[in-house]
């Protein structure tokens, strides 16, 4: 187990090993304490922030499905970790809570000011939209379930789409006063589907683009990821195998034995 918060960042693939703030060496790996539940390798290009979402790591293997290594941490994931770990994207969960609740997940703002590209779905939109000064209200009536939307084909989130498509829906807020400097690219009705600020790089969507019952769901992740934030698909099967060795190597002291049995 590491003992420290950080340990000092080295080059991937480096053959020299260096002294962390800890009582362990590591080689080749960014590696941080998460308060005594061991170790954690940070070389992910996304990071996916969990609000709580009964979906988060559905989102998390979606994303490595288009082959793009993400990680989840929880939205209160200091500022400094988020930053260490070299991320290019954050997505930022759904999750139960309304946005003015008082147990309201807590988040750094700073978070909007690393200046790369962020995608909040559900509860994420609101928050994004809470953040920037627009403002989210209860509606009468919830959305549950598979609902038809309009969208803006030109956005580039939505790129490839026709102007309607079917998603899953599952909220009782909803925006009202769209926060400045974004603007609507998809409704439901009229109920707000969809925002975005193409100059931040910053986008929100209502509904779930990581379930199946969401038709072009992987496509709106897919221009998430390639289109806005440019990230190249290279992340394998192969990598996730080296990771998990490097995860064992950094986690268990040299004086154990793992056993491991694959069915």
């Amino acid at each position: 187990m590491v003992s420290g918060v950080f340990e000092e960042e080295m080059e991937i693939g480096s053959s020299n090993t260096r002294k962390g703030s800890g009582n362990s060496e590591e080689t080749g790996r960014r590696v941080v304490d998460m308060e005594g539940n061991g170790a954690l390798v940070l070389d992910a290009e996304v990071l996916i922030l969990d609000a709580g979402a009964q979906y988060g790591k559905l989102i998390d293997r979606r994303v490595r499905e288009l082959s793009v290594h993400s990680e989840v941490l929880p939205l209160s994931t200091p500022i400094s970790m988020v930053q260490l770990s070299g991320a290019k994207a954050l997505i930022i969960s759904g999750g139960p809570n309304s946005v003015y609740a008082t147990d309201a997940p807590s988040y750094d703002p700073a978070l909007f000011k690393l200046g790369i590209p962020i995608l909040g779905i559900c509860y994420g939109m609101q928050m994004i939209n809470k953040e920037f000064g627009g403002s989210v209200v209860k509606k009468e009536t919830r959305e549950d379930g598979q609902y038809f939307v309009d969208i803006e084909p030109r956005s580039p989130i939505f790129k490839g789409l026709g102007k309607r498509t079917e998603v899953l829906l599952t909220h009782g807020d909803s925006l009202e006063k769209i926060a400045s400097g974004f603007s609507v690219v998809a409704s439901s009705g009229n109920i707000v589907a969809a925002i975005s600020n193409e100059e931040a790089r910053i986008y929100g969507v209502q509904f779930h683009p990581e379930v199946d019952l969401t038709a072009d769901g992987t496509q709106i992740l897919r221009n998430f990821l390639f289109e806005v934030a440019n990230l190249a698909p290279s992340f394998t099967l192969r990598s996730r195998e080296a990771q998990c060795i490097e995860y064992i190597r950094t986690s268990v002291p040299s004086n154990n034995i793992v056993l491991i049995i694959i069915a």
